[in-house]
């Protein structure tokens, strides 16, 4: 029979006021030069269709269970930390602080109430809620939502399945963005956020919304945020309720035309015709949208001998159904107001 040494009584404490003892199992201690302790060993018995599992438990509360697939329930009131992997069935519940040298993977829900950080890849079939920070040198996917009072970061890549990414802004403000490019001489990449695409026909693809927060407006004053666009670290233009307005300079699309008959596409705005050989026609476009907005304008000033005859293409410009330059120089600037063109 091999060596039972128990630390304390295995008996329930029956005088009252007074705490259980501590029971101890341990392997054997090495005190010969250069020798290795015993290891602990804690098996469950093998079954003839199912193993069994290990239990931890805390009073009559289950704390840990070890399945033959790895971990399942683990609830944690300290920190965890592991230098290998963490492989869950079942969901993570840590207190404290979770690090891992290696990478988490569960298949249910982690909740931290202190911070996650691992090295390695971090996919979760759950959700992940923690409110402190997270920091991920690998990648993180979620194929539920994520709930974060603090912030992340992701040194590799992110991939939400679920419906939102949400943030608890009150203390903070948190920013969506690359981490500065360290490497000098190399630019920048690029950041996109783009709605979803249809592969259905015919269905439209998915807007982009930009949408600033609505402001109290209890007392009859309207409050609502704004939204700045900004070129590096310089605000170029805001939106505001009902406005939108230029804060520099304003750079627009001109196009140079020198063939005739021209029909303007779209994506244009500013249309400069050369004159200098012969009369022009340009058509404007054909499925015009309610406020779409053209300038036409002779550029080589030639338009009193060579006239520029505009067609509004199947739609009256103020009631006919072309206009003409015939001034050197001149210009018109038209706008689409739903059923023909308007000279403004």
């Amino acid at each position: 029979m091999s060596h039972r040494a128990f630390d304390g009584y295995t008996a329930p404490q029956t005088a009252n006021g007074v705490d259980g003892y501590g029971t101890t199992i341990r392997a054997q201690s090495a005190t010969g030069t250069a020798a290795k302790g015993g290891d602990l060993i804690l098996a469950s018995g093998k079954g003839t269709s199912t193993d069994g599992y290990v239990i931890f438990q805390a009073g009559n509360t289950e704390v840990l269970r070890i399945t033959k697939s790895g971990f399942a329930n683990v609830t944690i009131d300290g920190y965890l930390h592991t230098t290998g992997n963490a492989s869950l069935d079942g969901y993570l519940h840590v207190g404290g602080n979770t690090t891992l040298d290696g990478y988490l993977y569960t298949l249910g829900n982690a909740t931290l109430d202190g911070y996650l950080h691992t090295l390695g890849n971090t996919t979760l079939d759950g959700y992940l809620h923690t409110l402190g920070y997270n920091l991920f040198d690998g990648y993180v996917k979620v194929n539920n939502y994520v709930s974060i009072d603090g912030y992340i970061k992701v040194d590799g890549y992110t991939t939400i399945d679920g419906y939102e990414l949400s943030f608890d802004g009150y203390a903070f403000a948190p920013f969506i963005r690359h981490l500065p490019m360290p490497t000098p001489g190399k630019d920048g990449y690029n950041l996109t956020i783009k709605a979803q695409n249809s592969t259905i026909n015919p269905a439209h693809g998915g807007n982009l919304v930009l949408q600033s927060g609505d402001g109290y407006n209890g007392d009859g004053y309207f409050r609502d945020g704004y939204i700045q666009l900004l070129s590096g670290s310089i605000e170029q233009a805001r939106i505001v309720p009902n406005k939108f307005y230029m804060l520099t300079g304003q750079r627009i699309n001109v196009s140079n035309v020198g063939t005739t008959p021209f029909t303007i596409p779209d994506g244009y705005f500013v249309v400069m015709v050369n004159t200098s050989v012969s009369a022009m026609s340009i058509n404007l476009p054909s499925n015009p949208i309610l406020g779409d907005l053209y300038q036409i304008k002779d550029s080589t000033g030639s338009a009193s001998t060579n006239n520029i005859t505009i067609s509004g293409n199947s739609h009256n410009i103020d009631g006919s159904p072309n206009y003409t330059i015939n001034a050197n120089y001149a210009s018109v600037l038209l706008v689409y107001g739903g059923t023909q063109w308007g000279v403004l």
